[in-house]
Formats: C-alpha cells, structure tokens, sequence
C-alpha cells in the first residue's frame, strides 16, 4: 500500500464531475493547481501530429500534514489516476520550470492555498543542500499546529532531505521544540 504527504492528479474542465472534484479540494485539502492551455503533442499519434495542442487540464497537487494510502484518496475524490508524487519537482513541473522545451506557464497562474511552499520550490538557482534546508524549514513553519520531531524525520524520509536533517539536528531540533509545538 502506497503512502505519501503528496499526490498529483489531471482533470479536465471539460468535464463537470472533474469541476467539482477541483472545488471539493479546494474545500478540504492542501492544494496547488495550474490550467495547461497551451501544451503542445510532442509525439505524433493516430490522433495527433506533433504540434497538435493538447486539450485543456488542470494539473494539481494535494498535500496532507500526514502519510495517506493512495487507495484512501481516490477513493475519496473517486478517481483512478491518481499519484504520489514529490512536492518539490511537481511544483516546478506546474509551470514546466526544468523543461525549456516546452510552454512556460507563469508562476502567477498557479491557484494555491500554500503560496510560501510553492514559492520556496520555484526559487530559482537551489543547489541541493539549501533545497533540502528549505523543504525542512518550510514543513516546520507551514503547520498550522502540532510538529514533533518524528513528523519532521518522516517527512525527511518521504522527500530524500534525511541527510540533511542529520547533518544539522541540533538546529532542527531546536527549531521544532520553539515552533514545533505551537497552537493558534
């Protein structure tokens, strides 16, 4: 059984059912989401030529504060096709960000109720380390409530920043022990 913090999934604003799945995640989930408009084929098909623009869909994300089952989120939204994904190449993938070849979507066309997290993946010119540091950093000030340590080691697991977390426990630590435990 797949687990995951993250998920991305396509609908079609062609379809009314797909409509109301995005509204019912913009009620209850985390979300971030883009309207692909102008997305070309890039291999030719009994359909399409390349070229051929794409139809319309929106891609999105949905995060959770804890692992979920696959099977329980589609299930819930009734949809198959749905996916784990990692947080930080699918954000940047939205507007095509490490992909020149094809369209460049801006960044002011991503709906979100998470900006600060979709935003710190969108930095330009991250080396490796200060990506893991910010991931980090922003899964501690994101919460609107309770992090523990082990949230945050787990969350270091799910998105490959382990090493990082263990190169500077002291501080991570401390960090969840000053903010970790907040209540609004």
């Amino acid at each position: 059984m797949s687990r995951s913090r993250t998920f991305a999934l396509e609908l079609y604003p062609e379809d009314d059912t797909h409509v109301e799945k995005l509204q019912y995640i913009m009620n209850y989930f985390e979300y971030a989401y883009i309207l692909h408009d102008k997305d070309k084929w890039e291999d030719e098909t009994e359909e399409h030529k390349v070229g051929d623009l794409k139809k319309p869909h929106w891609h999105v994300i949905i995060c959770f504060k804890n692992p979920r089952s696959i099977e329980s989120i589609k299930k819930e939204l009734d949809l198959p096709h749905i996916e784990t994904c990692n947080f930080y190449a699918y954000s940047r993938y939205l507007i095509h960000k490490d992909q020149p070849q094809k369209y460049q979507y801006n960044e002011l066309e991503i709906f979100t109720n998470i900006e600060l997290r979709i935003m710190n993946a969108l930095k330009k010119d991250y080396n490796s380390k200060e990506q893991n540091s910010r991931l980090l950093l922003d899964y501690i000030f994101s919460h609107n409530s309770y992090v523990s340590f082990k949230m945050l080691t787990d969350y270091a697991l799910e998105h490959d920043c382990l090493l990082e977390l263990q190169k500077n426990t002291y501080f991570y630590s401390k960090l969840v022990d000053d903010f970790g435990f907040r209540r609004f």
